[in-house]
Formats: C-alpha cells, sequence, structure tokens
C-alpha cells in the first residue's frame, strides 16, 4: 500500500526535501535498531522525558518524507539541533548507570536515545582502492540506495559482459544488444514496471541484494556491506526489505 501524501508535503515540497537530508544526514541509527534501542535498560540512563525523546525520532525515521506533517517538520529540527551539539561534547569517563552495566558516560546513551551511535563513528571502512574502483561494487550500490529499475539494466549488462561489450564495443550504459522491445531498456524490466512504487523498490533491492551475494567474492561482500551502512546508504537503509536489512548487519556484525 502506497503511503498518502500529505498536504504539507505537498505545500512544502522542497522545504521538506530540504529539512529531511539534512535530518538523515545527521541520525545514524535506523529504525528498527531504535525500537530494540528502547527495550535496552541503558536507554534509561540519560535524557530528560526519555520516551518522548525516543518515540519522536523513531517516528521520523519509519514515516517516508511524504507523509511528513508540520509536527514532523519542526521535530526533525530538534533532533539535528540536539545531535549537532551533543556531538561536540566529549563523553564522560564516569558510567552512566554502573548497577545496570551501562559503563558508557551519559552523553553517550543520551546521544543514542537521539538516534545517534557514537560507536559507529569508529566503524570506517578500511580503504582499499581495488576495491573502492570495483564496477560490480559500485553499480550494485546504485541499484540497492536507488531502488529504481531504472538502475538494473547497467547493472545486469555489466555482471553480464563487463564494462565494454564484445560484441557493439560500446559500455554497459549504451549497449543495447539485449534491449527488450516491450519496456524499451537495454535490459529486460517489464516485471519492475507494472509495480506500484513501493513493491517495486522492494522487488528490485531484494534481486540487487541476491546479486551482490552471488557475484561478490566474500572480501567485495563485506566491504559492500560495511561502505553501505556506515557511508553511502545509511539514510536509506531503513527502506530496505527486512530479509536485507537483517543478512546485512549478520555479516556486519561478523566485522566487527
Amino acid at each position: 500500500m502506497v503511503a498518502k501524501i500529505s498536504s504539507f508535503y505537498r505545500d512544502n515540497k522542497q522545504l521538506v526535501d530540504k529539512q529531511y537530508r539534512l535530518f538523515k544526514s545527521k541520525v545514524n541509527m535506523t529504525y528498527k535498531e531504535m525500537v530494540d534501542w528502547k527495550k535496552n535498560k541503558c536507554s534509561r540512563a540519560a535524557s530528560i522525558k526519555i520516551d518522548e525523546v525516543i518515540d519522536r525520532v523513531t517516528r521520523l525515521l519509519r514515516k517516508p518524507k511524504t507523509t511528513w506533517t508540520l509536527k514532523d517538520f519542526t521535530d526533525s529540527k530538534k533532533v539535528v539541533s540536539y545531535i549537532s551539539r551533543a556531538t561536540k561534547i566529549s563523553d564522560s569517563s564516569t558510567p552512566a548507570k554502573r548497577k545496570w552495566g551501562c559503563m558508557k558516560g551519559k552523553n553517550f546513551y543520551a546521544l543514542r536515545n537521539w538516534a545517534y551511535d557514537r560507536e559507529k563513528e569508529k566503524r570506517k571502512p578500511r580503504r582499499n582502492p581495488d576495491l573502492e574502483t570495483n564496477g560490480k561494487i559500485y553499480r550494485l550500490e546504485r541499484a540497492l540506495w536507488s531502488g529504481t529499475y531504472d538502475a538494473l539494466p547497467r547493472l545486469l549488462t555489466y555482471l553480464r559482459q563487463g564494462w565494454i561489450c564484445d560484441d557493439c564495443g560500446k559500455d554497459d550504459l549504451l549497449c543495447e544488444c539485449e534491449k527488450c522491445p516491450d519496456c524499451n531498456h537495454n535490459r529486460c524490466v517489464c516485471d519492475f514496471i507494472d509495480l506500484d512504487r513501493e513493491e517495486s523498490r522492494k522487488k528490485v533491492r531484494l534481486l540487487t541484494w541476491k546479486l551482490a551475494k552471488e557475484n561478490l567474492n566474500d572480501e567485495e561482500l563485506k566491504y559492500f556491506v560495511v561502505k553501505t551502512i556506515n557511508v553511502n546508504h545509511l539514510s536509506h537503509f531503513h527502506e530496505y526489505p527486512e530479509k536485507v536489512q537483517k543478512e546485512m548487519m549478520t555479516i556486519y556484525n561478523k566485522v566487527y
């Protein structure tokens, strides 16, 4: 079911889009992580009005920007403002709640209540020039991030033939050797076109993740997962199908 566009978004699209990007650039926890975090007793070790703080940011992470209301817009500004201030403050060496096993400082747990995990600041993928220029990883990243079927033809073509086609001599973007006469794309994406936007993106992301597992070796897959979660697409991670999120987090947690 496609979420109904709010009148506030319809009337303030550019403003909401800009604020949504800013909000997503500040938080680094997903909707599911926030749901799980609220159950952790250490979430009670900091913040005033704890449930209100956690529920606010969790709601914003769950809702598509097209459904945002004036309240969502205003609340997102509170989140951005707090994280901007709190991340400039060094965490205390005094445990917030020693008897609960909450051994970090209060600032650490307060930031988590606002959907910012300081532990993730340390989790940067090691630079590897060979992997960073890997054509498979680049095209898989784009397809997973966008979730649109327009990204599939180039990905499928590259996985089949590499960058340059031996038959026509054109690159993976321009090669039309297997162009579909029905959908008019360089690779057939007919199965995705008639679906509604949400279902289409889910199907594209499931296929992209399947292709990643089939075409990347262990080292490449780990790099792809870490880069996807930490660097490139955290703002979209909560939109990925649950199966994709779960499997990626399993690999991610093994790395760290």
